[in-house]
């Protein structure tokens, strides 16, 4: 299963996501750079592998259409 998470915040819930789908990947983007560094320092510090954390526009994506199950 594929994920799109839209603007994570601190991150817990795209970890939460990230424990339902261990065999799938959950990239969560946001717009600014920092928000987007805090979240890769946690991943690493908790383990957590199956997040991806992008820098991106919700409003201009580069994923094709229908790349994701679920977006939130």
């Amino acid at each position: 299963m594929l994920v799109l998470e839209v603007g994570p915040g601190k991150g817990s819930y795209n970890f939460e996501v990230a424990k339902r789908v261990p065999d799938g990947k959950v990239i969560t983007i946001d717009i600014q750079e920092s928000v987007i560094q805090k979240l890769k320092r946690k991943c690493e510090e908790f383990g957590i592998t199956n997040v991806e954390p992008k820098v991106e526009n919700v409003y201009n994506l580069r994923f094709n259409d229908e790349t994701f199950d679920r977006v939130f």
